[in-house]
């Protein structure tokens, strides 16, 4: 008879960098800027043209040897909604994907953030709500940017970016390119 010896995940320590995860939405363009500037060790992944995106997002996730300290999905949205592999995900999607978010939720250590690089996805009540809900299935604090990071905001929108990603994603590159988000 064959045994099985389960072993929790590590758990990092101060010392360990954190764990990131980057999404990229294909219909994202130029966001050559942005990834050159992500720090060394953070994953990067393109989410599929279509399809479950947080499917996608979960399964990358729940593979990785040590919990993930930070998410970053890097998209267009509106108001309470982000678009992720050619669908909107708002909080009526997001109530229904109680399986994906609940394996995303698992992979997250306890102080873990969800950052929304996202044109609006935040903003208004309907983005109140979104953030809320996005917070309560997976128990991360979740972020957004608090300015304009998409359409014509280009290269300047970059210290907004900053902001909810952080310097542990984000390091500041002095060769600025134009790029468009939006």
């Amino acid at each position: 008879m064959t045994q099985i010896r389960l072993t929790p995940r590590p758990v990092p320590t101060t010392k360990d960098p954190l764990k990131t995860l980057f999404f990229l939405d294909h219909a994202v363009e130029d966001s050559g800027m942005i990834l050159a500037g992500l720090t060394p060790g953070t994953i990067v992944k393109r989410l599929p043209r279509t399809g479950d995106a947080l499917d996608a997002i979960a399964s990358l996730a729940e593979i990785q040897t040590i919990p993930i300290d930070r998410i970053v999905v890097l998209s267009h949205g509106t108001p309470g909604t982000l678009r992720l592999s050619g669908r909107d995900i708002d909080s009526t999607a997001l109530r229904k994907a109680e399986a994906p978010l609940g394996r995303i939720r698992a992979a997250l250590t306890p102080k873990a953030e969800i950052v929304l690089m996202a044109r609006a996805t935040g903003a208004g009540a309907a983005g109140r709500a979104f953030l809320r809900t996005l917070g309560i299935a997976t128990g991360a604090t979740i972020k957004t940017a608090d300015a304009d990071i998409g359409g014509t905001a280009g290269r300047d929108a970059l210290p907004a970016a900053a902001v909810p990603a952080g310097k542990t994603v984000l390091r500041t590159t002095s060769q600025p390119a134009p790029m468009r988000l939006g």
